[in-house]
């Protein structure tokens, strides 16, 4: 829907007049939207790598809800489920 407004909105604004201008505004904001977010820096492989690793007691993914310190002990039964 958002693509089918901008493309009749472009048709009248003076940024339609001049596409390299459009194409640079479109990706500077969508660099600032999606930068702050860590997993938009990462390569595609590394990404879709960390998706599908098993989560474990040892794993120090960000993905994984486990807390690395050495020094604490829990329980088995507080350790959640992958």
């Amino acid at each position: 829907r958002c693509n089918i407004a901008w493309c009749r909105r472009r048709k009248t604004t003076r940024l339609g007049k001049y596409p390299v201008l459009e194409v640079i505004v479109v990706t500077a904001i969508t660099a600032i939207i999606a930068y702050p977010n860590p997993y938009t820096r990462r390569s595609t492989s590394e990404l879709i790598s960390e998706l599908f690793n098993d989560c474990g007691a040892l794993e120090s993914s960000q993905l994984c809800d486990y807390i690395n310190d050495p020094n604490m002990t829990r329980p088995v039964d507080d350790i959640p489920d992958r």
